[in-house]
């Protein structure tokens, strides 16, 4: 019932995201965006260097919290922050294969 009437909140609940960070996931298709504004004051639309298609729980770890090469950011910035996460998560599944699903 909730899909057929919210599908948008229905995803976003699922992602453990707001409607709003999932909709930007989704445009985004996985790119966690830089963090710093434009000249005219809008948020950049620059990757932070992270890659795309990161599952949600990366995305809003990385999202708008780093910059971008544009913005003085490093070239792969970002990668400690995800080569933590992902070693976090290979740990987790080795000492309990459930925690991989």
């Amino acid at each position: 019932e909730t899909y057929n009437s919210n599908p948008d909140a229905f995803a976003a609940s699922h992602f453990g995201l707001s409607i709003s960070e999932y909709r930007e996931w989704i445009e985004s298709k996985g790119g966690a965006l830089c963090s710093e504004r434009t000249q005219k004051g809008r948020a950049c639309r620059n990757t932070c260097g992270a890659g795309y298609q990161l599952d949600s729980v990366m995305w809003r770890k990385l999202h708008r919290n780093f910059p971008c090469v544009i913005h003085g950011g490093e070239p792969g910035a970002a990668m400690p922050a995800w080569r933590a996460e992902m070693l976090a998560r290979f740990d987790a599944a080795e000492t309990d294969p459930e925690s991989a699903d």
